[in-house]
């Protein structure tokens, strides 16, 4: 039968195919006259492509079979001769959402039919902004679904295509392969359960779920591939570097010189209550009220763009759907900044100088803008109603006063400054 792999693995598969647009229909049948006669027939399902990952082992089976699957994605990439107003000359097409009644999974066997639908295609790229495609790639993921079959040594896996498109009625109709460039292709990539799944995160993070016709939601899906492969493993995140910066809640309008983000010592898991916020901003602040990991999301639509299940998260109250929209945050302009190279010629003596930096205009999405948070029990710090009472801007070791209970046994009643003395004393603070 094969032994255990080294470490548990998911096993994933793509394949695409590339052929002319199917972005218009094809006249199957003419007008035909007479008091019998019937209107002609514009078909808008112009062909199909399908795909079949089968396995055997090399130890058993003598032939490949059928194999269960999971995480089934379909997208349509169309390439044009031109860019759109964004530079881009190409655009995906997330056929799972906008043609999802065009596909056909068989998660028993493996088989994934896609019947590409002319006005669905077109429809959709010129929303995207785009006209007159000159290439067009179909592209299927999915994932074996190992609690059906078990990932053993021996283990072969191939995928099996084929498709098909009609013709007009003078015998005319998109083709696969248009062109010498043209490619078919594919790939199979394996992911131990214990193998770094992470380059650097990069957004876009969240996303709506749901109608894009609501003006907001309450459930959001993690759209980055990193995250959602990383979610419940241990990794955590590195520690933030912070500058202290203008802030009205403190004297003279600045935080303290010495003001940091504390270390990131929770791993990248949600806890029920959690709270996210985005935007910097305590109005943008919501508790996680519902939490579906990627390892226990069963819905074939939502996965990210490696195909790979995304996490779900379901907050108490619901989103402005504008936090979706890209903001500018500086339009550019000039300021200072701290040179990398110091004006000492004494070693280990590191004296700051400033440069001039010139930045351009800024953007950013506030769905990306974001930080979730907890609260710890920790011995050494504690949250009051009231802002501390700072006198001026503080240092390091400052302390405006004492916090003290309303009653006090009489011990407590002492001066403060004798308290300070006999702690120094005694070594327990400096």
């Amino acid at each position: 039968m094969g032994n255990n792999v080294s470490q548990p693995y998911d096993l994933d598969f793509e394949f695409y195919v590339e052929m002319n647009p199917t972005d218009y229909r094809l006249r199957t049948r003419n007008h035909e006259g007479g008091w019998k006669g019937h209107s002609p027939i514009d078909d808008p399902n112009v062909g199909t492509v399908s795909a079949q990952l089968e396995s055997k082992n090399e130890y058993t089976a003598g032939s490949f079979g059928s194999t269960p699957i999971r995480n089934v994605k379909v997208d349509i990439i169309e390439y044009f001769g031109a860019t759109n107003a964004a530079g881009n000359n190409f655009v995906v097409l997330p056929y799972n959402q906008i043609g999802g009644s065009f596909i056909s999974a068989n998660l028993n066997t493996g088989l994934i039919q896609v019947t590409l639908n002319s006005d669905t295609i077109k429809t959709a790229y010129q929303n995207a902004g785009y006209s007159s495609p000159a290439l067009q790639r179909v592209r299927i993921k999915g994932r074996l679904n190992q609690s059906n079959q078990e990932l053993l040594q021996g283990n072969q896996f191939r995928v099996r295509y084929a498709g098909n498109f009609i013709t007009n009625t003078s015998g005319q109709g998109p083709q696969f392969f248009p062109d010498l460039d043209a490619k078919v292709g594919g790939r199979f990539l394996m992911q131990g359960a214990s193998a770094n799944p992470v380059t650097r995160a990069t957004a876009s993070f969240w996303e709506f779920s749901g109608s894009t016709a609501a003006n907001q939601t309450k459930v959001l899906v993690c759209a980055s591939p990193q995250l959602n492969k990383g979610y419940g493993r241990g990794f955590v995140q590195k520690d933030l570097i912070y500058t202290a910066s203008f802030n009205k809640d403190f004297p003279v309008g600045r935080e303290p010189y010495f003001t940091q983000m504390p270390p990131v010592e929770s791993s990248w898991e949600l806890q029920l209550y959690d709270e996210i916020r985005f935007e910097n901003n305590e109005n943008y602040a919501y508790t996680i009220i519902n939490i579906i990991p990627p390892d226990q999301n069963t819905d074939a639509a939502l996965v990210d763009e490696s195909g790979f299940p995304q996490l779900v998260i379901e907050l108490d109250i619901s989103v402005p759907r504008s936090l979706d929209n890209e903001k500018t945050s500086t339009d550019g302009g000039s300021g200072y900044g701290l040179s990398n190279i110091t004006s000492s010629a004494i070693p280990g003596e590191i004296i700051p100088s400033f440069v001039d930096v010139n930045f351009g205009q800024q953007k950013y999405r506030p769905l990306d803008f974001f930080i979730i948070r907890r609260f710890v029990e920790d011995a050494g710090s504690m949250i009051v109603n009231q802002k501390f009472p700072y006198g001026a801007n503080p240092t390091l070791l400052s302390s405006a006063g004492f916090m003290v209970p309303p009653y006090t046994v009489k011990e407590l009643q002492t001066s403060p400054d004798e308290v300070i003395k006999d702690l120094v004393d005694k070594k327990l603070i400096e």
